[in-house]
């Protein structure tokens, strides 16, 4: 009985040398295992949690920054331009009536007047008069817009080009 009594004892020192009482609390428990556990679907952040996070890093401008350099926009870097639209509500090129869609178009900074490129290469580049105002305008003056895409494959493209597919058995 004696050897059975001693292991006993052993035993009962080893499991009370390993118990651990957590001082951390539910809610701490819970932000832990949110961090840690990201897969777990209640551990997602809520929207609310998502918006406030977004509030505190966003610094909201005074002025809205410039696409190109990133800069704050100043008054005197935009451009006044008139667009003219048809019943469908549509941009239509100043200067013939016709639809602007993905074809190159051309603003003069000058007078603000937007017309399809082929408009300006016919009638305004020899004379460089805006044939709507009358202005004389100079190269400076001409600012090519960045043509609109479509869901074609070939749009804005001068030329598509085919070729098979002829893969190699090896």
């Amino acid at each position: 009985h004696s050897s059975t009594h001693a292991s006993a004892s052993t035993h009962s020192q080893d499991y009370q040398g390993t118990i651990t009482i957590s001082t951390e609390s539910k809610e701490e428990g819970r932000s832990t295992l949110k961090r840690t556990s990201y897969w777990l679907a209640e551990m997602q952040p809520s929207a609310a949690d998502i918006t406030r996070k977004r509030a505190l890093n966003q610094i909201i401008p005074d002025r809205p920054p410039s696409p190109m350099t990133g800069e704050p926009l100043r008054r005197k870097d935009l451009i006044s331009m008139e667009l003219q639209r048809d019943e469908g509500n549509l941009c239509v090129c100043s200067v013939t009536g016709k639809t602007i869609t993905s074809q190159g178009v051309i603003l003069l900074t000058k007078t603000g007047q937007v017309m399809l490129k082929e408009s300006y290469e016919k009638l305004v580049k020899p004379t460089m008069t805006c044939p709507k105002t009358g202005k004389k305008v100079k190269q400076s003056h001409v600012l090519e817009l960045q043509r609109g895409k479509t869901g074609f494959s070939a749009s804005g493209a001068s030329a598509v080009q085919a070729k098979k597919y002829r893969p190699t058995i090896t």
